[in-house]
């Protein structure tokens, strides 16, 4: 074995350890009375510190980390030995998962090879796809197309919920209802999501996303569903609710129905004797990868509201500058202004200095002055 950080006792018989300290205890007394005390030397004269018997001392390896183990003929430890238990992978295989607070791995992206169907596991874990892309809607009538449509605000409508995690980490999580009738499509977002508040049982707490090959659910089912409740909602396949919101259909809802819009294929296995001998999907068609090319739904709507607020941009742009001019205006007009009264001003002043020259003039010439000057 190779050990890192090993913590180790000695220890010795008890009749050993009073040898040992009267043997101190002498030694500590002839030091004390001035004499001198003569140690054990070996052959060559070397002073022995310390005798080891190891019939009366043991080492016990109290703790340490085991880096590795190598199987050898001779063990350093002569009763160390190695074995399987069975149990063991029994004991530890046999966890139980606590779904009031579920293991944070469950709300991540599950990562799909294939399109997966809604799956409730033993253990509470619930992850599948709710809607593939390229599927139209069962409900489209002729060459109408209603496909699955992109969220365009990471699915924030869905995810107003929260779930606390093993780990202690918060997530947000929506709600995949039982029992629950669609809300009517003649209500906006806000009266579908007030129909479900009041409406069906809570079957699982989930986070949602995108992948190529569609919308994925993933997350853990409720603690207090019963074993008929797990039955069920395993049973169910999941139907989204989308509501308009800016232009843009958004998820709102996640149902268990009896027959949904989108419907995800299941894979049936042909079994002979126990073992799977043909595997069929029937009716599952490989997702229609996007083509970058062509316009989404979503890719429309935004950009609608790219026009919308590029327009209203320009408008508040115009105002600015119809402002600007406006005050730029008033400015000048009034310093235009307040030169024209500067220079009405002067020449009422002229004026007036005018009509003083005049009168002192008149009056100098009555007695006689040459010249009087009025400043």
């Amino acid at each position: 074995m190779d050990l890192d950080e090993a913590h180790v006792e000695v220890r010795v018989a008890k009749d050993e350890w009073d040898r040992q300290k009267a043997e101190w205890d002498a030694m500590n007394a002839a030091m004390d009375e001035g004499g001198e005390w003569e140690p054990e030397r070996a052959e060559n004269g070397d002073v022995i510190i310390y005798k080891s018997d190891p019939d009366l001392e043991l080492t016990v390896l109290t703790d340490t980390q085991l880096r590795a183990v190598t199987g050898v003929a001779i063990p350093a430890f002569k009763d160390a030995k190695i074995q399987i238990v069975e149990a063991l992978e029994a004991v530890t295989a046999s966890a139980a998962v606590d779904l009031d607070y579920p293991p944070l791995v469950w709300f991540k992206n599950p990562e799909f090879t294939e399109p997966c169907p809604f799956t409730l596991t033993a253990d509470g874990q619930v992850y599948g796809h709710i809607a593939l892309w390229g599927t139209n809607h069962k409900g489209a009538r002729g060459s109408q197309l209603l496909l699955p449509p992109h969220s365009a605000c990471h699915y924030d409508e869905f995810l107003l919920g929260a779930t606390l995690t093993d780990e202690g980490v918060t997530v947000p999580t929506g709600k995949v209802f039982m029992r629950a009738m669609h809300a009517p499509l003649n209500q906006n977002l806000h009266l579908a999501r007030e129909h479900y508040d009041h409406s069906g049982t809570v079957g699982a707490d989930v986070n949602v996303g995108e992948d190529r090959f569609g919308i994925w659910i993933a997350g853990a089912a409720r603690s207090t569903l019963s074993d008929a409740d797990r039955r069920e909602l395993r049973a169910a396949p999941m139907s989204g609710d989308w509501r308009p919101k800016n232009g843009n259909l958004e998820l709102v809802a996640v149902l268990g129905v009896n027959v949904p819009g989108y419907p995800v294929p299941r894979p049936r296995a042909l079994v002979a004797s126990g073992e799977p001998v043909a595997l069929v999907a029937s009716g599952m068609l490989a997702p229609l990868v996007p083509d970058e090319s062509v316009l989404t739904a979503s890719d429309v709507a935004w950009l609608k509201r790219l026009a919308v607020e590029t327009r209203e941009a320009e408008r508040v742009r115009r105002a600015e500058v119809r402002n600007a001019e406006l005050a730029a205006a008033a400015v000048e007009e009034r310093l235009r202004a307040d030169e024209r009264n500067r220079r009405a001003a002067e020449a009422v002043a002229r004026l007036r200095q005018g009509d003083v020259n005049e009168r002192a003039a008149r009056l100098a010439a009555r007695i006689g002055v040459v010249k009087l000057v009025v400043s």
